[in-house]
C-alpha cells in the first residue's frame, strides 16, 4: 500500500481539469508561449473534446487556436470533432473550413478537397476578413507581417 501512494505522488497528474473553451485557450497559450511541457499542452488540448458545454460564438476563436494546436500534434480525429461542432454554430465560418481542407490535403481525400473548396467560396470570407483587420494594422511589424496574402499554393 505504501508503495502505491509513492507512485501516485511519483506520477501526479498537475493538469487541472478546465470547465470553459477560453480556460483551455488560456492555459493552452501560456503553454505554447513558454515552451512547457508539450505531453501536457496536448491534455490540456483534449480538454476540449470531452467538455459538454454548449459553443458560444465567443468560444469560435479560442476553438480555433485549439483546432490549430491539435493539428500539429497531427489529432486530425480531435480536430474534426472540433470543426464539426464549430460547424453546427457558425456553417459558414471560414477558419473552420480552412482547417478540414487541411486535413483532407493531409490525407488526399479528393472528395473532401473538393467538398471543402465549395464551402469556401460559399464562406463568409467578409467575418474573417474583419477579424485578421487588428492583424494587418498592426504596428508590430512581426504581427503585421505574420498575415502573408501571396503565399504560393504548394497543391496546384
Amino acid at each position: 500500500m505504501p508503495l502505491e501512494g509513492f507512485l501516485k505522488l511519483f506520477f501526479k497528474n498537475n493538469i487541472p481539469s478546465l470547465n470553459s473553451y477560453s480556460d483551455i485557450y488560456n492555459l493552452a497559450f501560456e503553454y505554447v508561449s513558454n515552451n512547457k511541457n508539450k505531453r501536457h499542452l496536448s491534455k490540456i488540448l483534449k480538454q476540449a473534446i470531452t467538455l459538454n458545454i454548449p459553443i458560444t460564438e465567443e468560444d469560435i476563436s479560442s476553438l480555433h487556436f485549439i483546432s490549430v494546436q491539435l493539428l500539429r500534434f497531427k489529432q486530425f480525429e480531435d480536430v474534426k470533432i472540433i470543426c464539426n461542432r464549430i460547424l453546427d454554430v457558425e456553417p459558414r465560418d471560414c477558419q473552420t473550413i480552412l482547417l478540414l481542407l487541411s486535413i483532407a490535403f493531409y490525407e488526399k481525400d479528393r472528395i473532401k478537397i473538393i467538398s471543402y473548396c465549395n464551402a469556401l467560396l460559399e464562406c463568409d470570407y467578409q467575418k474573417y476578413i474583419k477579424e485578421l483587420q487588428p492583424t494587418l494594422m498592426s504596428g508590430i511589424p512581426e504581427i503585421r507581417n505574420s498575415v502573408n496574402y501571396h503565399r504560393p499554393c504548394r497543391w496546384l
